[in-house]
């Protein structure tokens, strides 16, 4: 067996290539306004698209297709962060003592954020919010609400709430960047690109995907766009090329 060295960033970039070209039935998914689950068609203009990979840390790409990037490059990495997956999971091992991806979505599921951040209504109040135009739920200030504690923190916020937050606020910091990326694309370009979420700290994580798409509709941006396949999407893309080079 010969073993063939391909870069991670250029397989995911080659795997959701794959993917729009063969265009499976039921690929790709986002959440309407309920935060339901829906299935929805791949975009009529795919390129240029941003993939925005949430692993251990964050990178996000553009895709600009075949051929048509200046520098005759399928992607250009925009930008990304170290407030990743494994950010969350190291500081709920400093929140809640647990060690598994596992136990800290138990303790997500059943926590409140708002008892923990501070959100604009808890400053401005609600009138306040109207004038601003902004939504009062929308945060503040992530754990805001624990300086006002008093005694331990440990021993007056449920770990559940704590949680909570920190999803929040690791994964907004992607969606603030996708953002920012997505407006500098539609400036050049002159349309908004669609933009897929993936990687590992997506897989079964359902908070998280609510939350970019909750995001997204406040930044009053195109739906975040998900995948069925996005735990392969490396392998794909390796499929792909090894297609490509018949290997």
């Amino acid at each position: 067996v010969d073993f063939q060295p391909f870069q991670e960033m250029e397989s995911l970039v080659k795997g959701l290539d794959f993917l729009h070209e063969h265009a499976p039935m039921n690929e790709v998914f986002t959440f309407d306004e309920n935060e339901k689950e829906i299935t929805t068609q791949w975009p009529e203009v795919f390129y240029p698209s941003l993939l925005v990979n949430i692993g251990s840390g964050v990178s996000i790409l553009r895709i600009d297709g075949r051929g048509k990037n200046k520098d005759g490059k399928l992607f250009t990495r925009l930008g990304g962060t170290a407030c990743g997956g494994a950010t969350f999971l190291g500081l709920m091992q400093l929140v809640a003592d647990v060690s598994s991806f596992e136990q800290a979505m138990e303790l997500v599921a059943r926590g409140d954020t708002t008892k923990v951040n501070t959100l604009v209504q808890d400053i401005y109040g609600t009138n306040g919010c109207a004038n601003l135009g902004l939504p009062p739920t929308m945060n503040a200030a992530y754990f805001g609400k624990l300086i006002g504690l008093k005694g331990h923190v440990w021993d007056n916020t449920a770990k559940e709430d704590l949680a909570a937050a920190l999803m929040m606020m690791v994964v907004q910091e992607s969606v603030v960047l996708a953002r920012a990326f997505s407006l500098n694309v539609e400036a050049e370009f002159g349309r908004a690109p669609p933009v897929f979420f993936v990687g590992g700290f997506l897989a079964g994580n359902l908070t998280a995907q609510q939350i970019i798409s909750r995001t997204f509709r406040r930044f009053k941006l195109r739906p975040a766009l998900f995948l069925r396949h996005a735990d392969f999407l490396g392998s794909v893309g390796a499929f792909g090329h090894s297609l490509e080079q018949d290997l």
